[in-house]
């Protein structure tokens, strides 16, 4: 009987042990949620270095003020964005992906303005403003961006002008034809990434550029 009793209340137990793991498990396993958001951010950490490169300030005379700084963010988010609106029409992932990243720009955003001292009624306006001038911006690229493909290589280089060096009464053409240069680049490189790598890994390649 002490046997039996022994062996029963070692398997009761062993039960609440393997519950007790399946458990902690359970809490220490990212929801799909976080898994998203968590590849959300390492591609705004990307975005954001690289669009933060000196290159495009000291050669390319980008101006190196909030509005220059915006402007080169938009384009680097806009090929990333990009990249993930082609395939989140038979994905789901890149669809949600691309959305996380979209939210969590903005919410970075709007903690920039407030840690520069704009107060809490001023910053919904700005964050709107913000919004409508990416999304302004990523139509002109995105439109740039095909006409270049239909051969049209100029008006790539207008939009490039017109958006990235909007704070400048005459943009150089020659420096912008050379930033749309980049963008060709990057977009034909950001083709050549598997989805894998960008929605599971969280892994997105710009084009080197000088230092």
């Amino acid at each position: 009987m002490v046997r039996i009793m022994q062996t029963e209340t070692l398997t009761q137990q062993g039960k609440l042990i393997v519950s007790f793991i399946h458990k902690l498990m359970a809490i220490r396993k990212p929801s799909l949620r976080q898994q998203r958001q968590a590849v959300a951010q390492k591609l705004w950490l990307v975005t954001v270095a690289a669009a933060r490169q000196g290159y495009f300030y000291n050669q390319l005379a980008v101006s190196d003020t909030i509005d220059g700084r915006f402007n080169l963010l938009c384009l680097h988010l806009f090929i990333v964005l990009r990249r993930l609106r082609q395939e989140s029409l038979s994905n789901r992932d890149a669809k949600a992906v691309g959305q996380a990243l979209f939210d969590l720009a903005f919410k970075d955003m709007d903690q920039n303005l407030r840690e520069r001292g704009i107060s809490d009624l001023k910053v919904g306006a700005r964050v709107k403003e913000m919004a409508k001038a990416l999304y302004g911006r990523i139509a002109a690229f995105d439109d740039g961006l095909a006409k270049h493909r239909g051969g049209d290589h100029q008006a790539l280089v207008l939009a490039i002008g017109k958006n990235i060096y909007s704070d400048q009464k005459s943009p150089d053409l020659e420096l912008a034809a050379k930033l749309a240069d980049y963008l060709v680049k990057a977009s034909k490189n950001a083709e050549g990434l598997t989805l894998t790598q960008i929605i599971h890994q969280g892994h997105f390649e710009f084009p080197e550029v000088m230092s």
